[in-house]
């Protein structure tokens, strides 16, 4: 094929592409025309067919540029449906907004007329409030004879009547303060006082539960019973709970305390072993008490057997405390005490005491006494003892020097030699308090005992000094009898 043959197939291109794409696109498709075409036409016999290739790629040609059209022609189509949808939602929303401002002009209207209707909104609410209180006016004229004599009630120890009728009266309040919304009527201030006065008296009957379980035990079980049914209230007033139960539990403390721990023995010789005796004696009769009467009239959660011992053994334990605040008690006081706290307490004649069920028990409790108080007692103690044995192991000394100072002749032994009672009665003397200080605790034993030896050197230097400087005492000394007479 000749080079003019070729130009005259090569189509014709319109000079200036609108995008550079669709110039490379062009460049690719005339190099693949031209690869196809050598490829096609390169030997010479197949050129006769070239007006067959021609009309096949008429054809095509043809056939793409119908799709071609019908393609542009589907798409204009739709941007055509895309804009009049468009103009159509642009109607739309002109004509909602002119919706939206139609309403917020007739909203605005609304509630300019609403603020006209408020004082016939007020009227109705007054005019509801007037009929229930037309509703309730017989009730509500009854309520200041029933506030009185609900406080006769209580003044007659009428507990359980005196709650009834003053939770009627406090129903009839919420029953007018819901219909009020919430306005509190005049005749309604007196309950606040009244209920007062109700929890005082369950508080005062509680504090007396162990004379009222011996002598008036309905008293106690109408106040108990009070107390509990007032835990269990469900109010629609804004009051704060009057927790009662609590205070019924407190008042049974305050009164164990104020009972046997009101007031602390006096200093004086004697009055704390009378004040510890008495207790011993009381506190175990006041378990047995709460066991065998209190406990049948409270609830069991109440636990009153373990409150009162829980009660008794914290009340006396801090007056333990303060009796140690007190200045320095005596030797006798220091060691009852020691021996009370460490030994009477917990043994058998007291907490430890077989009648008492495990309720009663403290062993578990902080002690009496912290080991800081016994070990201040313990040396309060043989400090005591140590000033009293030095006073009378220097009696005893100045008694054996006058009587060996005497003209008249010693006593003698068996044996005839002379002798003195002094080393025995030292030895007693001493033997004694290490004999006592055993009863407390081995600790205040070798304390003691250390003092005894200490005390007991003491004395045999001052013995020797005075027997050196007594001239009649060092002749006589071991001398037989009637070595005098010579």
């Amino acid at each position: 094929m000749d080079s003019a043959a070729k130009d005259k197939m090569q189509p014709t291109i319109p000079p200036g592409p609108e995008w550079p794409e669709q110039e490379r696109a062009e460049q690719l498709a005339r190099g693949a025309a031209l690869k196809w075409a050598s490829g096609i036409f390169y030997r010479p016999e197949q050129l006769a067919r070239l007006g067959q290739y021609r009309s096949r790629e008429v054809q095509r040609t043809c056939s793409l540029e119908a799709r071609i059209k019908s393609v542009v022609q589907s798409y204009l189509e739709g941007v055509k449906t895309g804009v009049r949808q468009l103009a159509w939602a642009l109607e739309a929303m002109q004509g909602a907004r002119e919706a939206l401002s139609q309403a917020h002009g007739l909203l605005r209207g609304m509630a300019e007329a609403a603020q006209t209707l408020e004082p016939v909104r007020e009227q109705v609410v007054q005019h509801k409030q007037l009929w229930a209180l037309s509703q309730l006016l017989p009730r509500l004229r009854a309520v200041p004879a029933a506030v009185a004599h609900t406080q006769t009630l209580i003044d007659a120890q009428r507990l359980l009547e005196a709650y009834v009728s003053l939770r009627e009266l406090e129903q009839l309040q919420e029953e007018t303060w819901a219909p009020l919304g919430g306005l509190e009527l005049p005749v309604f201030e007196g309950l606040g006082p009244l209920a007062e006065a109700l929890g005082q008296a369950v508080e005062a009957a509680a504090g007396a539960a162990g004379r009222l379980a011996r002598e008036d035990p309905a008293l106690l079980v109408a106040a108990v019973r009070v107390a509990e049914v007032d835990a269990g209230r469900t109010t629609s007033l804004e009051q704060a709970p009057r927790d009662w139960r609590q205070r019924c539990l407190r008042a049974l403390q305050e009164g164990l305390e104020r009972i046997h721990f009101g007031t602390l023995p006096q200093p004086g010789p004697g009055a704390l072993a009378e004040w510890l005796e008495a207790l011993r004696v009381a506190l175990p009769a006041e378990l047995a008490t709460a066991e065998a009467l209190v406990a049948p009239c409270c609830p069991p959660h109440y636990k009153v057997v373990q409150l009162w011992a829980h009660t008794l053994h914290s009340s006396l334990r801090r007056c333990l405390q303060q009796l140690l605040e007190r200045p320095e008690l005596g030797a006798a006081d220091t060691f009852t005490l020691l021996q009370w706290a460490l030994h009477v307490y917990l043994g058998p004649e007291m907490m430890g005491s077989l009648e008492l069920g495990p309720e009663a028990d403290v062993s578990h409790l902080e002690p009496l006494l912290t080991l800081e108080n016994v070990e201040q007692l313990e040396a309060t103690f043989v400090a005591k003892v140590q000033a009293s044995v030095t006073q009378w192991l220097q009696k005893v000394l100045d008694g054996e020097a006058a009587e060996w100072g005497r003209e008249q002749e010693p006593d003698t032994d068996p044996s005839g030699f002379y002798h003195s009672p002094m080393p025995a009665i030292v030895l007693q003397i001493l033997e004694e308090n290490i004999r006592v200080a055993s009863m407390v605790s081995e600790s205040l034993q070798q304390r003691v005992h250390d003092m005894a030896l200490s005390e007991l050197s003491a004395f045999l230097r001052r013995s020797a000094k005075a027997m050196t400087h007594s001239q009649p005492l060092t002749l006589l000394l071991g001398q037989p009898n009637g070595a005098l007479n010579e």
